[in-house]
């Protein structure tokens, strides 16, 4: 009976990951045209991850960072995508998108085998709070994809915000700085496309 239990609960958690689909991201980016999903973005995380961890040859546990880039954004099945925009311009506090966030991954700890939720929610906090070399890793080449997809969708909103925005992350895991400046020569040559001035102290991380 309890095997069966676990079992259900399974499925409860992939409802959970199913509307991962259906949740958009940069909902308040009007120029961002085609909304990407946060299914999209994880899976182009995960997979960023185990690519770059492999060329620069990281010291980490690559399986942990692995299981930290599709878990990280879980909470936004139930909270939903805050987007960057709102917390840069003071709409939504820091504390607020936290406290939505912290109640949403201990529902989904609840909705899973304790052992398995638990292990979520600690994969979660160590992207959160960069508990740990990965956890660090993760937080910073996830504000990375953020620039990279920018390029792609070639959308400059808020050119302070976006040409520093995986600054701070990066610092505190250095070793991404060969792909920071790597996606900075990229959108650096966007903003020249765009007409976008583009300042000294943009490239100083």
């Amino acid at each position: 009976m309890k095997r069966r239990t676990n079992i259900e609960k399974v499925f409860d958690f992939t409802r959970i990951c199913e509307k991962l689909i259906e949740t958009r991201r940069y909902k308040n980016t009007p120029l961002m045209k085609e909304k990407e999903s946060v299914a999209d973005h994880s899976w182009k995380l995960a997979t960023m991850s185990l690519v770059i961890g492999k060329i620069l040859d990281l010291k980490i546990d690559s399986e942990k960072a692995l299981k930290i880039a599709l878990t990280h954004d879980l909470v936004e099945a139930i909270c939903d995508d805050v987007d960057y925009f709102l917390v840069f311009t003071g709409v939504v506090s820091p504390e607020e998108k936290e406290a939505k966030e912290t109640k949403a991954i201990k529902k989904i700890n609840k909705s899973l085998p304790l052992d398995i939720g638990q292990e979520i929610e600690e994969l979660w906090e160590e992207y959160q709070y960069g508990k740990t070399p990965e956890g660090k890793y993760i937080k910073a080449l996830d504000k990375i994809e953020g620039i990279d997809h920018m390029i792609y969708r070639k959308v400059i909103d808020h050119p302070d915000k976006i040409a520093t925005y995986a600054d701070k992350a990066v610092l505190n895991f250095p070793e991404l700085r060969p792909i920071l400046r790597e996606v900075k020569i990229r959108l650096k040559k966007l903003y020249q496309d765009l007409n976008v001035d583009w300042k000294k102290e943009y490239d100083l991380v």
